[in-house]
């Protein structure tokens, strides 16, 4: 536990420290999986978030190689000082949704959420997905008393995001979590039923106006709403509160390549 303890400090506090100038990346370490890989993928550029708060770079970056995207990393610069519209998505990956507001400030925050009203796509996992709520709760992690911390984010989902969530105390990690997919729409029409992929200290999504959100996936325990999509303004939003990046099947890949599709309007 102690081992575990420190190793999770060191990660957090250089994945804090480190800014990263925006930079095409190139394929170096997975190539692309031909089972997974979508010629249309190519043609999409992603603007991947590496700045302060993010998590999980690695497996996001070996995720979007073996399915064939086209991505460039971003940060604060880049939000605040480029221009966004070159980038038919934004993905904010799992991390600290704290530091993400902090970090871009309120500028930041407007530029994005006026990419995404123009037309712009955004994909938020776990820590993304809390941050893209107009209200953000947070409730602790493992072996602390149950807190009651709240922020506003983004809004570009018209409602809460709360967690970790109680149906998966007392860690609040389950690595098969399953998901029961709601196929009524084009992300999911052609993947199964359920989906099992981890679970680790993501919100569940409390909707406050459901005019422009689809519910596509809840957890099996519980019945909470664990992945959406979001119509906002003229822009589109995924949003999932597991990590497809730490499956080890693979299975819920397709819908992420279908959410990237859909959020750049090509689905």
């Amino acid at each position: 536990m102690v081992l575990n303890n420190v190793r999770f400090f060191i990660i957090l506090i250089v994945a804090l420290v480190t800014i990263v100038s925006c930079k095409k990346e190139t394929p170096t370490a997975s190539p692309p999986n031909p089972e997974l890989n979508l010629t249309e993928l190519k043609s999409i550029h992603v603007g991947l978030y590496i700045d302060k708060g993010a998590g999980g770079i690695d497996e996001i970056k070996s995720m979007l190689n073996q399915l064939g995207c086209f991505y460039s990393t971003i940060n604060k610069d880049t939000i605040l000082v480029s221009n966004l519209s070159s980038y038919d998505l934004i993905l904010f990956p799992g991390g600290d949704m704290w530091v993400y507001k902090s970090h871009l400030s309120a500028t930041g925050i407007n530029k994005i959420k006026e990419y995404i009203q123009f037309g712009g796509g955004y994909i938020g996992i776990c820590a993304g997905s809390y941050f893209a709520a107009t209200k953000i709760v947070w409730r602790g992690w493992a072996d602390e008393p149950r807190q009651y911390f709240t922020i506003t984010g983004l809004g570009i989902f018209s409602g809460t995001a709360d967690g970790p969530i109680d149906d998966f105390a007392p860690t609040y990690q389950v690595n098969n979590c399953l998901v029961n997919i709601n196929r009524n729409h084009p992300i999911t029409n052609d993947i199964p039923q359920q989906l099992d992929y981890l679970y680790s200290f993501g919100p569940k999504f409390i909707i406050a106006d459901s005019s422009n959100v689809s519910v596509l996936g809840k957890s099996a325990s519980g019945n909470n709403s664990v992945v959406l999509a979001v119509q906002y303004e003229l822009g589109r939003v995924f949003l999932t509160g597991l990590h497809p990046e730490f499956d080890d099947d693979k299975s819920s890949w397709k819908m992420i390549s279908n959410a990237i599709l859909w959020c750049s309007h090509k689905l």
